[in-house]
């Protein structure tokens, strides 16, 4: 590999933090581009295994095979075997990304870091400086698509995009910067970054912010019980849909129960709630690939009654049964995929979860385990599991924790 192209990944790898101060789902091509020249350094000027291990080959083979197949009876077979066929090419590239980042040697690897570390610091104060101007950066971005909005519009929605990027690359960046400059530099630039995040007031971000480093820490000093408490954990998350789904609590009575909760986490109730009926109609096959979506297409809008809000006031917001996807990953894995697709879900994660605790340099698994903790916030809480940007920004994170290290 040529000396530039360790440069420019390390540039690269950082930009879907930039992209998100424009719009998110930019990051879908940013990752196609880099998949593409892992790809051409696979097969040119000569050819190269990939460097991923045969277990994780077979499970995400199964998973993307079982999607193809479940095509087969969703609501739209052409399109919906298309968008599987979609997911599998884009697990494939992140398996390009991650045997591409394992290949860098050493003086590669520095020189990976050293950009990389110049990107997310640039952009990180880029993002302080629109926080610090009252959104301007982001008022831009809305105006470069005819979009002016009045002065005390809130832009939280666009704004928790880049702020769990932030905190989705901070463990490959905290590491680069202990490796290059050390352990209190790297201190500081995690510090800096909780502000930035902590004062976008995403309660996902947050949660990003709190899981990641704890994970971390916990890994970092015992790391034989963290691995066997996030084994039983994600059996039991796994396990959760097929115990609930004939026995959801009420989204009505939980808002009733709770008026203090936010808005946005009782709608994800009334969500999955309607999700977990839809489960036990088809619970060992699922509905099909992108169901979520075709289900929330069909499905007309209606006043969801969750019970009342914290001023007494009752709380009907007005929706589909499913926006688009179930802001829960194991849920949607459930309804789309399936017992089956289910239960390899489950095998990768476990593998994966495994796999970052094996490792033997102590920075390192707590770094994959602070990753791993990271990403699984949003994807219970937020994204679509299936979401382009979100899954190719989370394929470019672990080959950002991999390239960090070097060979």
């Amino acid at each position: 590999m040529r000396f530039w192209a360790p440069a420019l990944f390390g540039l690269l790898s950082a930009l879907p933090v930039l992209i998100a101060l424009h719009m998110a789902r930019g990051i879908a091509p940013l990752f196609v581009i880099m998949a593409v020249f892992a790809l051409a350094w696979h097969v040119w000027p000569q050819r190269h295994a990939l460097t991923v291990g045969k277990p994780y080959l077979f499970l995400l083979a199964a998973f993307c095979l079982w999607a193809v197949l479940s095509a087969l009876w969703a609501f739209d077979p052409v399109a919906n075997g298309l968008g599987a066929l979609r997911m599998g090419a884009l697990m494939l590239g992140g398996l390009l990304l991650i045997s591409s980042a394992r290949r860098l040697d050493e003086a590669q690897a520095r020189l990976f870091r050293r950009f990389f570390i110049l990107a997310y610091a640039v952009i990180l104060l880029l993002i302080a400086i629109d926080l610090l101007s009252g959104m301007q950066i982001l008022r831009l971005s809305y105006a470069l698509r005819g979009i002016y909005p009045d002065s005390d519009f809130n832009f939280s929605h666009d704004a928790k995009h880049r702020a769990v990027l932030l905190a989705l690359l901070l463990p490959p960046a905290f590491l680069a910067v202990r490796h290059e400059a050390g352990l209190k530099l790297a201190l500081g630039l995690a510090a800096l970054a909780a502000l930035v995040i902590a004062t976008h007031r995403s309660e996902t971000a947050i949660l990003c912010l709190l899981a990641g480093p704890l994970a971390a820490l916990l890994a970092f000093l015992r790391p034989k019980p963290v691995l066997w408490a996030g084994l039983i954990g994600l059996a039991v998350l796994f396990a959760a849909p097929a115990a609930l789904m004939n026995h959801t609590p009420s989204a009505q009575a939980f808002g009733h129960a709770h008026p203090e909760l936010s808005p946005s986490l009782r709608h994800r109730f009334a969500i999955w709630e309607y999700a977990l009926g839809r489960i036990a109609e088809r619970p060992i096959l699922g509905h099909g690939f992108d169901a979520a979506r075709e289900i929330g297409g069909r499905e007309p809008k209606r006043h969801l009654d969750l019970g009342i809000d914290f001023y007494g006031h009752r709380y009907t917001p007005y929706f589909e049964p499913i926006p688009l996807h179930t802001h829960n990953g194991v849920i949607q894995l459930w309804l789309e995929l399936g017992a089956v697709g289910a239960a390899i879900g489950a095998a990768l994660l476990m593998l994966a979860w495994k796999g970052a605790l094996s490792k033997t340099d102590s920075w390192q698994r707590a770094g994959s385990v602070a990753l791993f903790a990271t990403a699984m916030v949003p994807m219970l809480s937020s994204y679509g599991l299936f979401q382009n940007w979100w899954v190719g920004s989370v394929w470019i994170a672990l080959a950002a924790l991999e390239a960090e290290a070097g060979s």
